[in-house]
């Protein structure tokens, strides 16, 4: 008989009998969907309290490199990383901490920050970028190899330029002038609102065969 034919007794007879048959069902239910609710919310307030816990160890390391306390900066990044090994803030303090030691004349140290962030495998983007500084880097102490292989997995559109230009550079180390103009001139060709093109322009003209 279909539940619609009984009367209002009967239907009110069957709901209870369904509810003591099935209460510990509902019960698991309901208790296994309000931890589920509770369990998101905090994850969610436990990721967002995180975050800002990270936004200020890295605040705290911009004052203090700020004061130029670069010691305590290099724990305080160090401390960051622990936290947040790949996270934006971990790769932004090593990129001030390599840029420091590069106006310092400390190539070396500032390889170390761009190589701990390619070892990371942060965001693509930003890993990319510190594959291009390093190739820079290690072109400028004669290992053009080594900055060939910095560059391979550059793939990001936008940085395509740099990359062929850096590519030209290590060509032109290699006295191999052919294939710089040929880096240089897909540089320009893929550089629109390229940062360097006063330089690069200055590159293909001097690389012309």
């Amino acid at each position: 008989m279909a539940f619609e034919e009984l009367d209002d007794f009967e239907q009110e007879e069957q709901v209870k009998k369904w509810i003591k048959d099935n209460w510990l069902n509902m019960a698991v239910g309901i208790g296994l969907g309000l931890a589920g609710v509770f369990g998101i919310n905090w994850w969610k307030q436990h990721q967002l309290q995180k975050k800002y816990a990270l936004a200020d160890q890295f605040q705290q390391f911009a004052q203090v490199m700020g004061t130029g306390q670069v010691d305590e900066a290099e724990k305080l990044a160090e401390a960051v990383a622990t936290a947040d090994p790949n996270g934006f803030y971990t790769v932004e303090a090593r990129l001030v901490l390599a840029s420091h030691y590069l106006d310092k004349g400390e190539p070396d140290k500032a390889m170390v920050e761009y190589e701990k962030i390619v070892a990371a495998k942060p965001d693509k983007a930003l890993a990319e970028l510190a594959r291009l500084r390093l190739a820079r880097l290690q072109l400028a102490q004669d290992k053009p190899e080594a900055a060939l292989n910095s560059l391979q997995t550059v793939l990001a559109e936008p940085m395509q330029s740099e990359k062929e230009e850096i590519s030209g550079d290590v060509a032109l180390a290699q006295n191999k002038s052919e294939n710089a103009h040929e880096h240089y001139q897909n540089a320009a060709n893929a550089g629109e609102g390229y940062s360097g093109k006063p330089f690069l322009d200055m590159k293909l003209a001097n690389s012309g065969r």
